[in-house]
């Protein structure tokens, strides 16, 4: 059957409204990936002639730069790449601007962010789809593997069984997070690892990882009314308050 999705053993099928919006966030991922290849391309050519450079190359004084340095058959063939960036660009941003509307229609936590919230919200479809903490765990992939010999247990790296997309957002929350929701309960756990300048580049992924896991819940418990913000230390956007 079309739209169907496994988890916990239980086959569930969206609704046609979930499926809708899904793919219309999806599809924005589809073209920002477009963009991104063909973007790649124009920096592959350009570093064959030694020049390196970064971001939008089409854009701005990256462009102009780029004109004054490269041989002119260098700038023909990257017009092409530019013909074709250009109308998914304007794609892009169109889904990407509906998108972050409907995020912004919705009370979310400071830092979270409209964008990142309604991409994972369309991708979760119902909250209340979850019966307990470790089904929302399980759904995110961001669950450690556990290593088992001679009657010991160790966790090792996360099992990314889960949905890629919800963890990617999840992830990308917590970074933004780390700067506008300080007194987040999951965050001050993990403070001394990532607050601390010596830490290890694996420790400091290891804690975010630990805190996206944890957001994951809390946002089930919050948009099913278990909780509050404020017992979450959380703060909402004053706009959206």
């Amino acid at each position: 059957m079309r739209g169907n999705r496994k988890a916990f053993g239980i086959i569930r099928v969206p609704t046609e409204e979930e499926e809708r919006e899904r793919a219309f966030s999806r599809q924005r991922q589809q073209l920002v990936r477009e963009r991104q290849r063909l973007q790649a391309m124009g920096r592959s050519l350009l570093s064959s002639h030694g020049i390196y450079v970064t971001g939008r190359w089409w854009k701005g004084a990256t462009w102009k730069q780029i004109r004054d340095e490269a041989p002119d058959w260098v700038i023909e063939r990257l017009e092409v790449f530019i013909r074709l960036i250009t109308p998914v660009e304007a794609e892009e941003k169109s889904l990407t601007e509906a998108i972050e509307e409907a995020g912004r229609e919705v009370k979310i936590p400071k830092g979270v962010g409209p964008l990142s919230f309604e991409v994972l919200r369309r991708e979760v479809g119902d909250w209340s789809r979850f019966n307990n903490r470790r089904q929302v765990s399980s759904y995110t992939g961001l669950c450690p593997r556990e290593h088992s010999s001679g009657g010991k247990r160790r966790g090792g790296s996360i099992n990314k069984s889960g949905n890629p997309r919800v963890r990617a957002m999840l992830v990308e929350m917590v970074w933004r997070m780390m700067r506008w929701q300080p007194n987040y309960h999951a965050l001050r756990k993990w403070a001394p690892v990532l607050q601390n300048p010596k830490a290890s580049a694996a420790a400091r992924k290891k804690a975010v990882v630990a805190v996206a896991r944890q957001l994951a819940v809390d946002l089930w418990r919050l948009f099913t009314d278990q909780t509050t913000a404020e017992n979450l230390g959380l703060t909402y956007l004053p706009e959206a308050a």
